[in-house]
């Protein structure tokens, strides 16, 4: 290349360089009207402006003289690449050891004071340094009047590069950044500031099999120390770097201003860069403006969860506008970034008790299991020394304040002692003249005296109304459960301490949604979930297993308000956050996935939903040594998909592994899912033609239902239809038609003819109404289901094949051949697929379309 036309090019790319990056282009074409040449030159060094080696093989090093054969010792083999000041050639050395080299020399044309005073500062500053993460300083010299610096030859990739093809994982970014902090800290410990730090001028190599990042390219460092530094090294109000990674005192020219922090920004843009695959701001905000806005967290400008807290706080720290708000060194921010590795407390997140108290206990989760039990046992020791305290003369308190403390243990102790003594009397069936005392019954005396001998200590009430309404809910006593977990809250709103409280309020506000759950109240659920949510994180800033299960939990209060895909967008949320977690979130990934099978199912996806669920339940198989009540889910989820794909005798397996489960949970007390269970049972009996066990588990799961959660309760409406069907069999039809009118009429008023349970009420009313001679009702209860599935759009819901074959079995009976030979024929090919075309529900649609055919 000309010398003229190549200084030409440099002076235009770097004001092209301060241009919005959108512009760039259009602003070289303006200035360049009728050369081709310059316009060329320059948009091709536009395109290479942010890579390692920017202008590999072909790029501006084309001087007119070609490639010297030597410079000093070093046989020149090829070019490498252009930088700020220099031509990098790659040398071989062959004496007294045989070596590559990366030879850097000045351009020629740029040889101007200034800037040989710049390059022999280059070479004198890598020459004090030898970290294992910088590029080593070979040799030194100059040849025909022009300095060159060899440097080692690393052979490497541009950080951000080389994490993208190697799909690196969060923690492997993470320690190359470490690594570099360390390396940029020992610069900064010999008094050299890169100032033109990039993904660029951090190379990674594979050394010994490991990736080791190399700090490379020195060339416009600065030397901290005020005596070192040539006045004739700066110009106030020039930029030097590069615009992406420039900090807003580098943006501004203020040399002044420029120190080790300038490069802590840059390492942070980085660092944000490798979490989020995004810089913190969009390239318009980069050149020519000063006053950026605060970028968005990186964890919510990619939508990455496992990012908070802790990786937020450290990328925002080290890109703070301000100076002063940075890390004061990149060892500060390399420290950070070791700390969060090991789980301790960083210094970019605020130190609550609380979050450095949760950082111990996952770095030390034995010592922190014994200590959270002993902490339990001290709790509890408190609390009833509180419970039975009495006051003492308020006077003496005042006064003797220590030894009325002390006092008053020793008097509630005794007092507890007393207590409990009472209690185990009570219970003792062989002490003469007492009844024995029931468990429940030692509850419910307890909760009475809740507000009288608590009534001035909000915290430990609410404490305690919260133990007795996660006790109630477990064993379904629901509408007792609510008002003892609202009393509870109510009682933590007392508390003017509202953030010492918050996660005990939180717990509170996850078993109330769960109880609303369960009655059916799925509004007032959802809103519950979401509230818990919102109050844990508040809580804890980093994800964790209970943050996992709370998104579990709202996803299935939105299924259940028949919001399917949006349930399953907040499982697909989970189970990336618990597969973060590692171990501790295996077996929430195996809930999720059975959760997520529930759902599928519902979306008419039947082998999809058997795959989740047989998955989930092989894992948690593998997870739980002993008895799970997540096993229950899981199980009764697989047994339930087995009897809709009539296999009925797996179906009786898994079910009644199930109950034998749920008998040594609940060691023989009844519980709704036992309820759920039975009912199972008797639908299989059913469908084996064992009609009088049928008979007898319907009638016994309603009952169970009804007593158990109340006529209400939409788990009672799902038994209620199985009595139907029991009545029908029995020839109480006209039992079985209320049923099914009053059932019926309840799901179409609670959640719609869309959702998924009245459209099942739908076919199996039809079916007691072909059976009891009325076919063209049951005909227009099918259609109704079939037009709801066609309405919105589930044309390929499993379920729509089995009712088509319903509808075709109806119009055979009217005598309408043709539409039931059309309606099974489409019918056929999917139940095929669903059931195998061995099943009882394929030989059904071959009856039907044998008894049309002509």
């Amino acid at each position: 290349m000309d010398p003229r036309l190549f200084r030409e090019a440099k002076e235009l790319l770097l004001e092209a360089l301060d241009q919005p990056a959108d512009s760039r282009a259009e602003f070289i074409r303006t200035r360049c009207p009728g050369r081709p040449d310059l316009e060329a030159e320059v948009l091709s060094l536009l395109s290479r402006e942010d890579s390692v080696a920017p202008l590999v093989g072909e790029g501006v090093v084309r001087f007119a003289a070609g490639m010297p054969e030597r410079i000093g010792p070093f046989e020149i083999v090829d070019v490498l690449g252009e930088g700020g000041m220099g031509v990098v050639y790659r040398g071989r050395q062959t004496e007294p050891i045989r070596r590559d080299v990366a030879v850097k020399v000045l351009h020629a044309g740029l040889d101007t004071a200034r800037i040989i005073e710049r390059f022999s500062w280059e070479r004198r500053s890598l020459a004090r340094m030898n970290h294992p993460n910088i590029a080593r300083i070979l040799d030194a010299g100059s040849d025909d009047g022009r300095p060159y610096v060899a440097l080692e030859l690393v052979e490497g990739t541009p950080i951000t590069v080389w994490c993208r093809e190697n799909h690196a994982d969060r923690d492997r970014r993470l320690a190359l950044v470490e690594k570099v902090g360390q390396a940029v800290q020992h610069a900064h410990d010999r008094g050299i500031l890169h100032r033109d730090l990039k993904p660029g001028n951090i190379l990674v190599r594979e050394v010994d099999g490991e990736p080791a990042p190399c700090v490379i390219d020195f060339g416009i460092a600065k030397a901290l120390d005020p005596d070192a530094t040539s006045p004739e090294l700066t110009v106030e109000g020039q930029r030097i770097g590069t615009p992406a990674y420039m900090s807003p005192e580098q943006l501004a020219g203020r040399v002044d201003e420029v120190d080790v922090r300038t490069d802590v920004y840059a390492l942070g843009v980085i660092l944000y860069e490798l979490m989020a695959d995004k810089r913190p701001w969009d390239d318009d905000h980069l050149v020519g403006s000063l006053d950026r806005d605060d970028p968005p967290p990186p964890s919510r400008r990619s939508g990455r969860r496992e990012l908070r807290g802790d990786l937020d706080n450290i990328c925002l720290q080290a890109i703070r506008p301000e100076k002063e708000g940075r890390y004061a060194s990149a060892g500060a921010l390399a420290e950070d970034l070791r700390r969060r590795r090991e789980g301790r407390p960083v210094a970019a997140t605020p130190g609550s008790w609380r979050y450095r108290f949760g950082k111990t206990t996952r770095r030390h989760p034995v010592v922190s299991t014994a200590i959270a039990a002993s902490v339990a046992f001290l709790v509890a020791g408190v609390f009833f020394l509180a419970y039975h305290a009495r006051r003492l003369d308020a006077e003496r308190d005042r006064a003797l304040l220590a030894e009325s403390r002390a006092r008053q243990e020793a008097a509630a102790a005794e007092e507890i002692a007393t207590f409990l003594e009472e209690l185990f009397v009570a219970m003792d069936p062989v002490e003469e003249g007492r009844t024995p005392t029931s468990a429940l019954e030692i509850l419910d005396k307890g909760a009475a005296r809740l507000e009288t001998d608590l009534a001035d200590q909000a915290a430990n009430r609410g404490r305690l109304w919260g133990v007795m309404g996660r006790v109630n809910q477990n064993i379904a006593r629901h509408e007792l459960a609510e008002q003892q977990l609202r009393k509870g809250l109510a009682a933590f709103a007392e508390d003017p301490d509202s953030l010492a409280t918050l996660p005990r309020r939180a717990d509170l506000q996850r078993m109330l949604a769960i109880c609303l759950h369960d009655l059916g109240r799925y509004v007032e659920s959802e809103t519950a979930f979401r509230h818990a949510l919102a109050m844990h994180r508040r809580v804890d800033a980093e994800v964790d297993v209970e943050e996992v299960q709370l998104i579990t939990d709202l996803a299935t209060a939105v299924q259940a308000r028949g919001r399917k895909d949006d349930a399953l967008v907040l499982l697909r949320e989970a189970i990336e956050m618990a597969e973060d977690l590692g171990p501790d979130g295996l077996s929430e990934v195996a809930y999720i996935r059975n959760i997520r099978g529930y759902i599928q199912y519902q979306r008419g996806r039947y082998r999809e939903a058997l795959d989740d669920m047989v998955a989930a339940l092989a894992a948690q198989r593998g997870i739980y040594d002993g008895d799970s009540i997540d096993l229950v889910g899981s199980l009764n989820n697989v047994g339930g998909m087995m009897l809709e794909l009539e296999r009925y005798d797996e179906a009786r397996a898994y079910i009644e592994e199930t109950l034998a489960l749920l008998g040594r949970i609940y060691e023989g007390e009844d519980h709704p899912s036992i309820s759920r269970a039975k009912l199972h049972l008797a639908r299989i009996a059913l469908a084996r033609g064992d009609t009088a066990t049928a008979v007898a588990g319907f009638e016994e799961s309603a009952a169970l239902m009804r007593d158990q959660l109340g006529p209400d309760n939409p788990y009672t409406w799902s038994s209620a239809s199985g009595l139907a069907t029991a009545r029908t069999c029995q020839g109480r039809m006209d039992e079985a038609r209320a049923i099914y009118g009053d059932i019926l009429g309840r799901w179409l008023e609670s959640r719609g003819p869309d959702y998924f349970r009245t459209r099942l009420c739908r076919e199996r009313y039809a079916a007691f109404l072909l059976r009891d001679g009325d076919a063209a009702a049951a005909r227009e209860q099918l259609q109704l289901v079939i037009d709801s599935y066609l309405e919105q759009g589930e044309t390929e819901h499993d379920r729509l094949a089995v009712v088509r074959l319903e509808m075709a079995e109806v119009m055979l009976v009217q005598g309408d051949d043709r539409d039931a030979g059309t309606m099974v024929a489409t019918a056929m090919p999917r139940l095929e697929r669903i059931f195998g075309p061995g099943s009882d529900m394929v030989a059904r649609a071959r009856r039907v379309a044998a008894a049309v055919a002509p």
